[in-house]
């Protein structure tokens, strides 16, 4: 059943309402947050023209704040993807490593650095207002080839020859 449904049937049969009980939970947090939006539509346009005269205001004073805010909440993520990003791209590296003997950290951190060509050309690119096409494709395109470069330049072992 839905969740609208739910919403529906909760209006005037209880023993229904009963039933969901055997529902798994996530549905219910699915539920209470339709219920909270529908209950926050009344209120978000209820405001009078000073009202949002002083709400303008209010951001006026604290936009340099919210700025450090949502600057501190794009570094987090872009952090993160980074971190995902560079944990999915060693993965790839492992198998470029060939007969290397390089453990995943070692690789872990070649791919790190191997984000540096591509974050500073994309950089001066965005500063720039260059649009580029693909750019998620090229700039991972460029990581794995200056990654593979990189591999390569670690010596193989050497052969062990017997007497």
């Amino acid at each position: 059943m839905s969740v609208f449904m739910q919403l529906v049937k909760s209006l005037y049969s209880p023993k229904d309402m009963a039933l969901f009980r055997f529902q798994k939970i996530g549905k219910t947090i699915l539920y209470i947050t339709l219920l909270c939006l529908i209950a926050t539509i009344p209120k978000t346009f209820t405001f009078e023209k000073k009202d949002i005269k002083d709400i303008i205001s209010a951001i006026d004073s604290i936009y340099p704040i919210l700025m450090l805010v949502v600057g501190i909440g794009i570094y987090l993520f872009q952090l993160f993807i980074s971190f995902l990003g560079v944990t999915i791209l060693a993965f790839i590296g492992s198998a470029m490593s060939d007969q290397r003997k390089l453990s995943y950290t070692q690789i872990w951190t070649l791919t790190a650095y191997s984000y540096t060509i591509p974050t500073i050309l994309f950089m001066i690119m965005d500063l720039l207002k260059i649009n580029v096409p693909w750019s998620f494709l090229l700039y991972t395109a460029i990581i794995l080839i200056v990654l593979y470069l990189t591999i390569k330049e670690i010596p193989k072992p050497k052969e062990k020859h017997e007497l």
